[in-house]
This record gives C-alpha cells, structure tokens and sequence, in this order.
C-alpha cells in the first residue's frame, strides 16, 4: 500500500510554545491531539501544502521553516507518511475551522496529551532536539 503524504506544522511562537491542536470527534482519531496540516495534493510541494492546508484550517499564513522529520504510521486501512516542519505565523489570527481544541505549549507539556499515533514520532523527534531546533530564521 503506497503511502499518503501529509505533511504537519509545528508552530512555534516568540515564547517558544508549540501549537497542537485537537481532532474532531467525528473523525478518525477523534479527540487526540496533532500537529495541524493535512494531505499534499499532486501538483504541490510538502512547503506550498503545509501553507494551504493551515490557512484551511486555521485561517493563517505560515512561513514554512526547518524540516523536523518524516514517519510512516500504518492505520490499517490506511499508510501515512507524515513529514513534519517547524513554521510561524506570517500573518492573520488564527481561527479553528477543523478542530476542537488548541493550545500554545511548551515542550516540556508535550507528554501530558494524548497524540495521533502518527505524530508520536515527531513529538519524540522534538523532544531529542530541543536546544537545537526550536531557532526559526
């Protein structure tokens, strides 16, 4: 089974707190937390999918920075690759149009929550490198 491509934003703030955002209910993984983005369509890179899908579902514009990391998760019926970058918010206040529920945290509070399976390996990718990756230019 080939794989989807999705690709996530990791928001960073000038505090240093990442954006994670709830699943609705009704869907797949309802109610875990993720990192917002979404699936890149053909004629897209992952960058110009990452600024589409998060200005669908948060009404922002972001900068796409440094890539984090790429997994692949098995759903069952389903094949993810989810491939991850730290970003900021260019502009616009943002709005949650998909989701339930957000919240700015640190990294330290990435552990109290409970996460898509998919985005587990970058939430763990985060963590090992703290000190280095959290400088967006």
């Amino acid at each position: 089974m080939k794989p989807i491509q999705v690709v996530a934003a990791v928001i960073i703030d000038d505090q240093q707190r990442l954006l994670i955002t709830q699943r609705p209910l009704h869907k797949s993984q309802g109610g875990l937390w993720e990192f917002p983005g979404g699936k890149v369509e053909n004629s897209e890179s992952n960058e110009e999918a990452l600024v589409r899908e998060i200005k669908e579902e948060l009404s922002v514009t972001i900068t796409v920075g440094e890539f984090i990391d790429s997994c692949q998760h098995d759903y069952g019926n389903i094949v993810i690759e989810l491939i991850a970058y730290f970003s900021k918010v260019k502009e616009g206040s943002i709005q949650l149009n998909e989701h339930i529920d957000m919240q700015w945290i640190s990294v330290e509070e990435l552990e109290q929550y409970e996460w898509a399976p998919a985005d587990v390996p970058i939430v763990d990718k985060i963590k090992e490198n703290l000190e280095t990756k959290l400088e967006i230019k």
